[in-house]
């Protein structure tokens, strides 16, 4: 489907074409990059960035392979899709809200405060009277 949707696009346009598909790519690694990183921050591997496009897709190949049900998708499949995508959501939310490690783990260091951060724990010097 989305062949032919962008077939004119792409004959009409071809170096529009590349340079989106470039951008795409380059975002892409981008942000599973930054996923990669901060899972490290978390203590966790940076196999967790794979794992949610794993279960998104894994019902696609589930019905296509097993169910051969590409037109009319099946209570299962519907199912199945439905739990990879809240899984998908839940992966990104815990590893964007999860309070990295303190101190060091197997990744490495602990990456250090924000400037906010630093100035908000900085000892604050009361003003004296003197009389």
């Amino acid at each position: 489907v989305v062949g032919t949707i962008s077939a004119p696009f792409v004959e009409d346009y071809p170096a529009i074409s590349i340079f989106l598909l470039l951008v795409m790519v380059v975002g892409i690694w981008i942000g599973l990059a930054s996923f990669v990183k901060r899972a490290h921050d978390v203590g966790r591997s940076g196999w967790l960035a794979v794992s949610p496009f794993f279960v998104i897709f894994a019902p696609f190949i589930v019905v296509d392979n097993f169910g051969n049900q590409a037109a009319a998708p099946s209570s299962m499949f519907m199912f199945l899709l439905g739990s990879a995508v809240i899984y998908f959501y839940a992966v990104i939310l815990w590893v964007g809200f999860k309070a990295g490690d303190p101190e060091t783990n197997r990744y490495g260091e602990a990456p250090p405060p924000p400037p906010s951060a630093q100035r908000a724990n900085a000892p604050v010097e009361q003003p004296t009277i003197d009389d």
